[in-house]
């Protein structure tokens, strides 16, 4: 799998998160792209994240 860069907005990543903590609450699993954004790392123009194999 080739890796892709995926640039989020820090609202994005907020929601991302909220997300995740009420999937893991209700005990379900996140999809990989809410867990990809969620764990975005910030960077000046925005959030990054390297999408590579799971």
């Amino acid at each position: 799998m080739a890796e892709a860069t995926l640039t989020v907005k820090r609202s994005q990543v907020a929601a991302a998160k909220l997300r995740l903590s009420l999937d893991r609450r209700a005990g379900r699993e996140s999809s990989a792209a809410i867990r990809a954004i969620a764990s975005a790392q910030p960077r000046p123009n925005g959030y990054r994240r390297v999408l590579g194999k799971d």
